[in-house]
């Protein structure tokens, strides 16, 4: 898996290419809880996850997913999903997660989405 982390108008953007499955999703966890833990300059409206190059992701995936909700949530920030695929939206659907996260396909729609 690679991971590729930048900055837009206050929000973090995760960009993810490949399986979030067994020790990429560590590798991923590691790199999310640094951003979390990381002191900004000015606040941060919260993250995006642009999954469009991530044909699958397991349970354990989505519990980091949660667990950053969570954290953000109890920040007064937000995380959205950017580009969810079919397989990751039937997982989201499934363990009744689609009606936690918000989720966008136009990159500028997710930025959009912090102002509201």
């Amino acid at each position: 898996m690679e991971i590729s982390v930048r900055y837009k108008e206050d929000i973090t953007i995760f960009d993810l290419w490949g399986e979030l499955v067994g020790d990429a999703r560590f590798d991923f966890n590691k790199i999310l809880r640094e951003e979390l833990d990381k002191p900004h300059n000015k606040p941060q409206k919260g993250i995006i996850i642009n999954l469009k190059e991530v044909p699958m992701i397991d349970s354990v995936g989505l519990g980091i997913f949660v667990a950053a909700y969570t954290t953000l949530t109890k920040q007064s920030q937000k995380l959205v999903l950017l580009n969810v695929g079919r397989s990751i939206r039937y997982l989201l659907i499934t363990t009744k997660l689609n009606q936690i996260f918000e989720k966008y396909y136009d990159e500028e729609e997710a930025i959009e989405s912090f102002k509201e």
